[in-house]
């Protein structure tokens, strides 16, 4: 049993959608799904302060992923345009938090 207060990350496997499969120009961009998520007690305290406790934690993994994407020539590249950041209660059992999803091409 995790603690009430324990942040949690959560990653489901990419899913892949092949892009050009030329040997020369292959491509494959991978759907990702990152959960920041705390478990917590219904009867002592409620999603939304789950949600204020969690936000910054997202907000610093959307920051790395972001960062990332400076380097030169990365292998893999997230799709900028494709984050999409949502708020996530009374999931799995009383987790509550957010969810990044986006998707990633490598090449």
């Amino acid at each position: 049993s995790l603690p009430a207060n324990s942040v949690n990350l959560f990653v489901f496997p990419p899913l892949a959608e092949s892009g050009a499969k030329n040997v020369d120009n292959f491509k494959e961009v991978n759907k990702c799904v990152v959960f920041v998520m705390a478990k917590y007690d219904p009867q002592r305290r409620n999603s939304f302060d789950v949600l204020e406790q969690t936000q910054p934690i997202i907000d610093e993994v959307k920051s790395i992923l972001l960062k990332d994407q400076r380097a030169g020539c990365p292998v893999m590249r997230v799709e900028v345009d494709s984050i999409d950041t949502a708020p996530e209660t009374e999931l799995y059992g009383r987790f509550a938090g957010w969810s990044i999803a986006f998707n990633v091409t490598s090449y």
